[in-house]
């Protein structure tokens, strides 16, 4: 994680890494940073601590998000967070958080049957079960709005 001096220059002539991503951060505010995917997008984020954990909030896109701009909003997230606030978190309840399966289930008030943790063979590991519930839950909004 590389720590450098945000400029204008600087970020416009961030480059791209081979493979994965890079991340940058901002020697002048701690926090403040910019994510650089393989394809050179680049994306001004703000990560902090909340309740212990840590959190990363996307502030928007370089280059339609100046410099200055997305200084100003990390500062004002960061005083979020200093007066005891999860700007993330309040900004996914705001929105609805992940739209998934389950979430479009409960919107439209159909009942989505439960899905058992399945184990792996060894019985060591549960076996991922995202898929089988998401199966589930379309079934019972599909066989809700058919019938």
């Amino acid at each position: 994680m590389p720590i450098v001096k945000f400029t204008e220059q600087a970020v416009a002539e961030a480059k791209a890494p081979a493979k994965g991503r890079m991340e940058l951060w901002d020697e002048a505010l701690p926090g403040f940073g910019l994510r650089v995917s393989g394809t050179g997008r680049k994306t001004w984020q703000v990560m902090y601590r909340a309740a212990g954990r840590k959190r990363r909030m996307a502030l928007g896109r370089y280059p339609a998000l100046s410099l200055e701009i997305a200084r100003e909003a990390a500062e004002d997230a960061l005083r979020e967070v200093a007066r005891g606030r999860d700007p993330a978190g309040e900004r996914a309840s705001m929105t609805g958080g992940a739209l998934t399966f389950e979430a479009l289930a409960k919107a439209s008030k159909v009942s989505v049957p439960p899905v058992k943790e399945a184990r792996s063979p060894a019985g060591s590991r549960p076996r991922a079960t995202s898929r089988r519930a998401s199966s589930a839950a379309l079934r019972a909004i599909s066989s809700d709005s058919a019938g």
